[in-house]
């Protein structure tokens, strides 16, 4: 059977796409979340040049596994738009809405022409067009796949969802082809596809399954019409089963995931019991979409037996009803019927023994590409029935419209709450305040954010919540606890924080590079050296450590060493501080020249920083430029007025704390007296209009 493309299939796509891009059109700005860190801060990822050394240290990205193929089709897709667009996250988050828009069209498609296959007796054309256009239109639109969408770094699952799609759709076509050419060319785009789905992400293995079901029991039409070809089928898939189980069991090494299970707080037994649970959630999330549910963590309670809780039995029971009904109904609706297992079959590789943690929304992704064809159907049967009555029949119509719309509004207002970090893990706080890891998560926004009391909050009440994903999991809630008395000052409990993190998770090397930056502000250089030393072999020498180590060989008169350490600053946030270091150092070596220089690109980077004005001045008065010294003062002298703080910059110019961060007294303050009077006066002389 051959199929064209109508143009009214074309408006139908163009329909789709509309429906994806208004659903989406509020993320185009939304900020960089959580693992996209791997995009901004993974240099391997950040393709300069488009060549095989770029594109093969590309696609061997993984801080894990730097000699194993984890997700190449991924890293390639990443590392492009790098090349082409830097970090501007908006090209980033149009490319991830292009490959769902990509899904979309070709699901459409699959569906459609699965249709005009086991259904064109019963439905017209025109009848099937709307059932696979609203099927894929309830797919597309649906806020469960937000995370799989807005979420960058989950280009993995959908990146892996349009290969797996684009595959099943090419067999079709190889089946339904006549011509010996055609049928190999759709069959090697077929075998293309599934292995770039299996390289965007290995949920994807499940594809040849999934092909295998849609041949005997959709494309079939003359299998299992007999009992003797049941029995010989059940016969022989059962050997096959046997056969899988047997090779895996004896050439296979599973220790991994015995391994996997001693870093987890639940055991392989509770995870079996508790999956069926969140099964049977997700299709609830899935045709109940509403924001409310929606989060990026969800807490669950583990099922520790078939009845404890008693959802447990429950959910296992309902799971089996569901099977055993798609296999009671399979030869009156087979498509309808393999759309349903098809969602359970593509659950098995991540809610079933592997050790991954227990819940999140962007794995019904590839599950719940199919499973809106039964909807749509009974929603096109129920219609067809009522076509003469019409009342009943603008009703019914009125309600899926309604339920679409619904959907669709869901979704936009869902992606509301991805616009920043801020929005996103406060949502996570409020929906669920009993996990740990949200709030670890807000804690660091108010850690960039500077609001470290706000983050100390979050984080001493993340350390009464139970871990849920990670027996060490609370490794991160010391480490943010370590930064944040730091920034306080309260170094005594940074090192007690820093101490217990490590204790925890001995292989967070960040925190070796706090304890060593702890260390140096106490003066404590034995200690920190040699936590400087096991940061630098873990790699981990951080821009906020150069800068610590640097003040220590200021403080210390070691000005050599620190221009060195403060030269190593590279962050945004840090490095004018390390300049104005820099040039406080030069000026301590009488090098004027380049302690001018460093103050004059500082003052740059920061015009209205009165530190960096104070110490240029300082420099100038030294050298005999008075009138350069009062220009430079001029604006920080105005603020000093207008603020009320003069007194306070003139105590701590005073003061002997950090006396080898500060300019010299004694030169700056008869000059900045001086123009503060006369400022002052000029401004109580000036008439009133």
């Amino acid at each position: 059977m051959q199929s064209k493309i109508t143009r009214k299939d074309l408006l139908l796509i163009f329909a789709l796409i509309a429906a994806v891009i208004a659903v989406y059109s509020n993320t185009l700005n939304a900020s960089w979340h959580l693992d996209d860190v791997r995009i901004t801060k993974f240099t391997e990822l950040h393709l300069h040049t488009l060549n095989w050394k770029g594109i093969k240290t590309a696609i061997y990205s993984d801080a894990d596994h730097p000699d194993r193929l984890t997700r190449p089709v991924t890293n390639l897709s990443l590392a492009l738009t790098y090349y082409f667009a830097g970090l501007n996250i908006r090209w980033y988050h149009i490319g991830n809405i292009l490959i769902h828009c990509f899904a979309t069209i070709f699901l459409y498609l699959f569906i459609y022409n699965t249709l005009k296959v086991v259904c064109r007796k019963r439905h017209n054309q025109d009848n099937l067009q709307l059932i696979a256009w609203g099927a894929t239109l309830l797919w597309a639109i649906n806020p469960v796949q937000i995370q799989a969408v807005t979420y960058i770094i989950q280009r993995a699952t959908s990146l892996a969802g349009m290969f797996y799609i684009i595959g099943m759709y090419c067999y079709l076509k190889a089946r339904l082809s006549k011509g010996r050419y055609r049928q190999t060319t759709f069959f090697l785009l077929s075998l293309a596809a599934a292995i770039l789905a299996f390289g965007a992400k290995k949920n994807a293995v499940m594809l040849p399954v999934a092909l295998l079901l849609y041949e005997l029991f959709v494309l079939q039409e003359n299998f299992l019409k007999t009992p003797a070809a049941r029995k010989r089928t059940a016969a022989g898939l059962v050997c096959l089963l046997v056969a899988a189980v047997l090779v895996a069991y004896f050439s296979l090494d599973f220790s991994w995931i015995v391994q996997g299970y001693k870093d987890r707080p639940f055991t392989l037994q509770q995870r079996l019991l508790t999956e069926p649970r969140i099964i049977i959630f997700y299709l609830s999330l899935l045709f109940y979409p509403v924001p409310t549910r929606l989060c990026i963590e969800h807490h669950i309670t583990l099922s520790t037996s078939l009845v404890s809780p008693l959802t447990t039995l429950l959910s296992i029971m309902l799971i089996l009803f569901i099977l055993f009904a798609c296999l009671r109904y399979w030869r009156r609706w087979p498509f309808l019927a393999y759309c349903v297992i098809f969602f359970f079959l593509n659950q098995i590789v991540e809610s079933t023994f592997i050790p991954l943690e227990l819940i999140f929304e962007h794995r019904n992704y590839i599950p719940s590409m199919l499973l809106f064809v039964p909807v749509a159907y009974g929603a096109a049967e129920l219609i067809t029935r009522y076509k003469n009555e019409k009342t009943m029949r603008t009703i019914l119509t009125g309600s899926v419209c309604l339920y679409i719309i619904g959907i669709g509004s869901a979704a936009f207002i869902r992606n509301l709450a991805w616009r920043n970090e801020y929005t996103l893990n406060l949502d996570a706080v409020q929906k669920n305040p009993h996990l740990c890891r949200p709030r670890q998560n807000l804690s660091s926004y108010y850690i960039d954010q500077k609001m470290y009391k706000q983050a100390e909050a979050e984080l001493l009440t993340a350390l009464k919540c139970p871990t849920a994903n990670m027996n060490n999991e609370q490794y991160v809630t010391y480490h943010n606890l370590g930064v944040v008395y730091f920034a306080l000052g309260r170094y005594a409990d940074a090192e007690r924080s820093y101490l217990e993190s490590l204790r925890l998770e001995k292989n967070n090397s960040a925190a070796l590079a706090g304890l060593a930056s702890v260390y140096y502000r106490e003066g404590k250089r034995r200690q920190a050296d040699l936590f400087f030393k096991l940061a630098q072999e873990a790699g981990s020498l951080t821009p906020s450590l150069y800068l610590n180590r640097g003040l220590f060989y200021l403080k210390a008169g070691e000005l050599r060493q620190a221009i060195a350490s403060f030269a190593k600053v590279r962050a945004k946030n840090l490095e004018q501080r390390a300049i104005l270091y820099i040039g406080i150092a030069y000026m301590r070596q009488k090098q004027y020249g380049r302690a001018l220089e460093a103050f004059k690109n500082a003052m740059r980077m920061d015009p209205m920083d009165i530190r960096v004005r104070l110490h240029l001045a300082a420099l100038l008065l030294k050298t005999n430029q008075q009138d350069a010294a009062e220009n430079v003062l001029r604006e920080a002298v105005a603020a000093m007025i207008t603020d009320h703080f003069y007194t306070k910059i003139e105590a701590w110019l005073h003061s002997d704390t950090d006396a080898a961060l500060k300019p010299d007294a004694s030169v700056l303050v008869p000059i900045m007296e001086k123009m503060r009077r006369k400022m002052t006066r000029n401004k109580t002389s000036t008439p009133k209009r």
